[in-house]
């Protein structure tokens, strides 16, 4: 203390690379010899800490710095020492200048009266690192970039559980096989899922049983039975180390209004021939029910993303050619040829294995696209049950426990929306706030989310279509299996070998009837979207108000542009027109991406896809033209 003004000074090294598109964390710095607050392209998080949690002690400890400008985070360390000046009213000090320290980045900041912890504020408006808990402590597998023209039998289009199991078949039969990926194995919907496996849909078997029939959910719920045998076998075949184990299903309602769902799927499972029982609580420390709760016996859970991985490297070794960070741009289905920017594949048949098919494909008409968002907290090793638990009333939320090598994890999955129609932030601090209320949730160490696609008539489209290519969409969020029973049904058509749940779920079916409500939904939404950002006047603001690290439709000169302004302060500016069908795109500042209210295609901030079905960037605008 001198003349009421506290010491403090907090020297943080960075460790190591955490997880994130860029190879290394470009942190600023500055001088240990100046009291100096943190550069505005740093952030403190506790996306990454390491098993002890999120301790601040006053002399040193481990948390996790998220590059902004980079778009990665790092473990790293910091210790407190009694030099720089800083008054007791204030945050911070003034900027140092950059100086790296031994090959590490360094900084000096200003921190609160004791040191406890590091003060930094918060970047309004940063992306959130939104890697997964499965992407996160899984290591990317090393595939190479397609950079030449090759021919085979068959191009799949997409790396996650879909793309990846139907390589392994098809590899195991002897066929000439390239899969293509626009950036790593599981990157999509595969890692960013529940890990959760079940004979059953999520959003109720009983739907199934209204719509086509006791006969027809049946043989749905047989194929899904198959598909999780198939995955249980190749976990014991391979020994796969992806933490698989059968586990019950609990579906109950919170409020009074929800029993009436939980009775209904209670009565629709039972027609579907699943074997449900009624219980009265739920295993502790779960809030208890309104009403009884449904129960599903033999059910199971994974690690999806070290599942999927492991049967790459299998396909790979077995011959099929798989290429990573080499993304789609045209499929011609004319020719039969795939292009990427390194190079393109000629095959005799293509299969798009990308959740919506890439290009224009008459099924995205009829299906919604929603967002959902998932957390994991670290708990206890044996602190939460082993189990599925779903829970409908005032909130959605499918909630598990989830064991990573010597950590465990609450694992809380919610608040879906409309892709491109709600506040991205909004819609994970209310999640946030749910799991907090209802489980009492620590700390978020990793946040994220995945999209999905809802069909009109309430199942999947799987096989061929009017394009020639084989497609497989339209899961919801019941992926994991659907996907492995897509790649059961795709192999055995390639193949010519029949296949009993074909007919059934095939992509080229037209059910205007049974479709009607969903077609109807579908239709409505795109609409409102047309008529929000054509008709009546887009919201937008003028450049010069654009904050730093965000994006916005901006007004510049008389053209309305999609703007992201960097943390240097330059700006990228795209046309805010979507490539797929001329929807407009509208800013997520969770996942900093431009995302299509439409049919979901979402785009970086420099316009380029990053998921489908658009295949073509949103072209960039020059400011000095506008």
């Amino acid at each position: 203390m001198e003349n009421g003004r506290k010491q403090c000074c907090i020297d943080v090294v960075i460790e190591a690379c955490c997880y994130g598109p860029a190879p290394s964390c470009k942190l600023a710095a500055c001088d240990l010899s100046t009291t100096g607050y943190l550069l505005q392209t740093l952030e403190w998080r506790s996306c990454c800490l390491p098993p002890h949690g999120p301790h601040w002690p006053a002399e040193s400890g481990i948390g996790c710095l998220f590059d902004g400008n980079a778009g990665a985070c790092g473990y790293v360390q910091w210790r407190t020492e009694n030099f720089g000046v800083m008054s007791d009213d204030s945050d911070a000090g003034e900027p140092g200048r950059q100086d790296p320290i031994a090959g590490h980045s360094s900084w000096s900041s200003g921190c609160r009266h004791s040191c406890e912890r590091p003060f930094i504020e918060p970047l309004k408006g940063m992306s959130v690192n939104t890697v997964s808990l499965w992407r996160g402590t899984v290591p990317e597998e090393d595939f190479p970039v397609l950079h030449e023209d090759c021919t085979t039998e068959i191009v799949i289009v997409g790396g996650g559980v879909t793309g990846i199991s139907l390589a392994l078949n098809l590899a195991e039969q002897g066929h000439m096989v390239i899969l293509l990926e626009a950036h790593d194995i599981g990157f999509g919907s595969t890692g960013n899922s529940t890990g959760n496996l079940y004979e059953t849909v999520s959003r109720g078997v009983y739907r199934i049983v209204d719509t086509w029939g006791k006969d027809v959910a049946r043989t749905v719920i047989t194929a899904r039975r198959q598909a999780m045998e198939q995955i249980e076998h190749r976990v014991r075949t391979f020994d796969i180390e992806c933490g698989f184990r059968r586990c019950k299903l609990y579906r109950y309602a919170t409020t009074e209004n929800a029993r009436a769902s939980v009775e209904n799927e209670y009565e629709g499972s039972l027609d579907a021939g699943l074997s449900v029982h009624l219980v009265e609580a739920l295993p502790p420390p779960l809030p208890q029910p309104s009403g009884a709760a449904m129960v599903l016996d033999g059910q199971a859970q994974f690690h999806p993303q070290a599942y999927v991985r492991t049967l790459a490297r299998r396909a790979a070794d077995l011959g099929c050619r798989i290429f990573k960070n080499s993304q789609v741009l045209e499929v011609d289905t004319d020719r039969r040829v795939v292009q990427t920017a390194g190079g393109k594949v000629a095959a005799r048949e293509i299969v798009l294995a990308t959740h919506s098919p890439k290009g224009f494909h008459a099924v995205q008409a009829e299906m919604i696209v929603n967002r959902e968002y998932g957390l994991a907290a670290r708990i206890p090793r044996d602190s939460f049950p082993p189990g599925i638990f779903w829970e409908t009333g005032t909130e959605r939320l499918s909630v598990r426990n989830a064991d990573v090598g010597d950590e465990s994890f609450f694992v809380c999955v919610g608040e879906e929306h409309k892709t491109g129609q709600e506040d991205a932030h909004v819609s994970i601090e209310r999640l946030e706030s749910a799991a907090q209320a209802r489980f009492g949730m620590g700390e978020a160490a990793f946040r994220w989310s995945a999209q999905n696609y809802s069909p009109a008539d309430g199942l999947p489209y799987i096989g061929r279509d009017a394009s020639g290519c084989f497609i497989a969409t339209g899961f919801e969020t019941d992926g994991l299996v659907y996907g492995t029973m897509a790649a059961s049904i795709i192999s055995d058509q390639i193949t010519g070998r029949d296949n009993p749940f074909a007919a059934i779920v095939r992509a080229s079916r037209f059910s205007p009837v049974k479709g009607a409500r969903g077609l109807a939904e579908e239709t409505a939404s795109t609409l409102k979207s047309l008529v929000k950002d054509y008709v009546t006047e887009r919201e937008s603001i003028p450049l010069g108000q654009l904050p730093t690290g965000t994006g916005a439709i901006v007004e510049a000169g008389n053209e309305l542009l999609a703007a992201y302004r960097n943390p240097d302060g330059t700006v990228i500016a795209v046309s805010p027109v979507c490539t797929h069908m001329k929807c407009k795109v509208h800013w997520n500042d969770v996942e900093g991406s431009w995302d299509c209210p439409c049919h979901g295609s979402r785009f970086a901030p420099d316009g380029t896809v990053i998921e489908g079905p658009a295949t073509e960037a949103l072209q960039q605008k020059s400011l000095a033209e506008t």
